[in-house]
């Protein structure tokens, strides 16, 4: 756009301000009644209120008016002003009406910053578990954003208002979402206490549908605590609570976690297939969100299976679409896989590139288990680059975090590795005493598949090096 034309548009946007802000309060007012009637009209009527209803069964379809809504609201709010009566009364609920499709309609287009808005500007609109539930969608779509510390505030507010209005079934659904927000923030004690209230509540309200969600989120806790048979149970009485509901969004998420817990106990081919109807079920409930997750997990698979093309391909397609819907969190996540991706195919540059990167996203969305992961992964990519110094720095601080987020299984596998980098640097000593911490700890956890990996790339390394091989078993 030319200057002249810019200058053109900044006087009449002036112009337009100075004479709206000549009318009177009252004519103001009416002229948001008018511009209000006229766009409610033209976008085909006023639609019903969005459901508040936890995981409700039938979610609010979208209506031809919700591109509007947010004008709407904003039209509704200022032209109340000067109405009374039934008048005044029609605008109000014409106002949470259409606050709350903003914030729905903003939220199907990933539009985080502008759902988030709406949805705490409809909280203060409302009383009572309406409230409260607006606050928890509110924290979700702040997470989304990748601010988990700000929306675990922000459903503990929830929380608040589900148990001043004795709504046991709303607490129970505030109580599982803060569970899983303390999980993401790695404080495991609160989280396993909360998840156990939260499933007590959904049991004591009949509440089947969060029953299942509650379980699939535990399960997840339970898998990074190690405790990979309770994780694996959990998995499957979601699926069967699923099922039966006919649930075939939350199917699909059951599939996948099920899936990538299978993948890190060796069973590939099972996890594989769980993985493609997964996504499969994604696709179908048009779920793109949980598409990009499950393609990124599908990419662990054919990595470990050899694929690397594939699992390259993979990686691409899932940060396509991690950014394509604003998913910051899965973004860092799914970098880390595609620099895991060149790792395996030895392209040490890229893959310490990548990592990099995923770690300035894991410390921006506060995502300090995922840090963790990273920080060793890249120790291994500075040892098989001759950095050792770096690389040993790096595995203490990743180790360091593994050990107080209580994320065993990565400090069993960074404590192996942390081997490989000693051998490679020449210290055997060092190497046979990490090397016995984290054997140890791979079968405590009963993960003979990730110590049967340990034990071929310690013997490669080994090799290399020229040197006798430690006591591979431990």
């Amino acid at each position: 756009m030319r200057s002249a034309e810019v200058a053109f548009l900044f006087r009449h946007a002036l112009l337009r301000d100075a004479a709206y802000q000549l009318q009177l309060p009252g004519d103001r007012a009416r002229l948001h009644a008018q511009a209000f009637a006229a766009i409610e009209a033209l976008a085909g009527g006023r639609p019903p209120p969005i459901s508040l209803e936890p995981l409700a069964q039938s979610p609010t379809p979208p209506h031809s008016s919700d591109a509007w809504s947010s004008e709407l609201a904003g039209h509704a709010r200022l032209a109340r002003e000067a109405a009374v009566g039934g008048a005044r009364r029609d605008l109000e609920s014409a106002e949470i009406v259409y606050v709350g499709r903003s914030a729905l309609h903003s939220e199907r287009l990933f539009r985080h910053d502008a759902s988030l808005v709406a949805w705490l500007r409809l909280a203060g609109l409302l009383e009572g578990p309406d409230r409260g539930e607006a606050l928890r969608r509110a924290a979700i779509v702040s997470e989304y954003a990748g601010g988990a510390r700000d929306a675990a505030a922000t459903v503990r507010r929830a929380l608040e208002v589900f148990r001043a209005a004795g709504d046991r079934r709303g607490e129970g659904a505030a109580a599982t979402t803060l569970a899983m927000f303390l999980h993401r923030l790695g404080r495991i004690d609160d989280a396993e206490r909360l998840f156990e209230e939260a499933l007590a509540l959904h049991r004591e309200t009949l509440d089947r549908r969060f029953e299942a969600a509650t379980l699939v989120n535990f399960a997840a806790l339970l898998h990074h605590l190690g405790r990979s048979q309770e994780s694996e149970t959990a998995y499957r009485r979601a699926l069967e609570l699923g099922r039966e509901l006919g649930e075939r969004r939350a199917e699909g998420a059951i599939l996948g976690n099920l899936a990538a817990l299978l993948r890190e106990a060796g069973r590939l081919d099972e996890s594989e297939r769980l993985f493609a109807e997964s996504l499969a079920l994604h696709r179908e409930t048009g779920n793109r969100r949980a598409e990009g997750l499950m393609t990124g997990n599908l990419s662990g698979v054919y990595r470990e299976t050899g694929r690397l093309d594939l699992a390259e391909r993979a990686d691409r397609d899932a940060l396509a679409i991690h950014r394509e819907v604003g998913n910051r969190r899965s973004e860092g996540i799914s970098l880390g896989n595609l620099a895991g991706t060149f790792h395996s195919a030895g392209r040490l540059a890229e893959a310490e590139q990548a990592y990099r990167s995923a770690l300035l996203i894991h410390r921006e969305v506060d995502n300090p288990r995922s840090e963790g992961v990273a920080l060793g992964n890249l120790a291994s990519v500075c040892g098989d680059m001759g950095r050792f110094e770096e690389g040993e720095r790096l595995f203490e601080e990743a180790i360091s975090i593994h050990r107080e987020l209580r994320h065993r299984r990565f400090e069993a596998i960074h404590l192996c590795d942390q081997a490989v980098l000693r051998i490679q640097a020449g210290l055997r000593a060092g190497a046979e005493e990490s090397w016995r911490s984290g054997v140890a700890l791979l079968r405590e956890l009963h993960e003979e598949a990730e110590l049967a990996r340990k034990s071929a790339s310690l013997l490669a390394a080994c090799a290399r090096a020229g040197v006798a091989p430690l006591m591979i078993r431990g």
